[in-house]
């Protein structure tokens, strides 16, 4: 790759995805580092050397290469308390490329997302359950009882 282009992608990374602390790593067909740029530092504990293999920097690279197919896609790899990644690793000619960025916010998004699913499944479920009570009191097979039992079912 040439200078003009590393120096494209630097400038995307510091410039345009600042906001996510994008990252490149280029590495030979080994995995290991020939290249990297953008905001690498804020996203790893440990940068990496020329020539140092990527999973001394980024130890969920471990065992990955060689990759199987044209590229590989990481969601939410939690790196330390308070960094998340994703990733995209890409196969080239010489060997492979590999961009990251903060997931941070996505991944906060997630678990609360989650969470509040969970909270409605639970809430389904006591529906669910004191309509099956009531049915039971009352002795009757109501249509309407019926249909929330399927209802809450297919939501759960």
């Amino acid at each position: 790759m040439t200078e003009p282009a590393f120096f494209l992608l630097d400038r995307l990374c510091l410039d345009i995805f600042s906001h996510r602390q994008m990252a490149w790593f280029f590495m030979d067909r080994t995995g290991a580092v020939t290249r990297f740029g953008g905001q690498a530092a804020s996203l790893t504990t440990q940068l990496p050397e020329t020539g140092t293999p990527i999973q001394d920097s980024l130890v969920f690279m471990e065992g990955i290469l060689p990759l199987k197919g044209e590229t590989l896609e990481f969601s939410c790899i939690q790196m330390e308390p308070d960094i998340c990644l994703d990733a995209r690793l890409y196969r080239r000619d010489t060997g492979y490329v590999l961009v990251v960025w903060d997931a941070t916010e996505k991944e906060q998004l997630l678990s609360r997302t989650q969470q509040q699913c969970n909270e409605l499944s639970l809430l389904i479920e006591r529906q669910k359950n004191q309509i099956t009570r009531n049915r039971r009191i009352d002795g009757q097979a109501s249509m309407s009882f019926a249909f929330l039992e399927e209802l809450f079912l297919a939501l759960n």
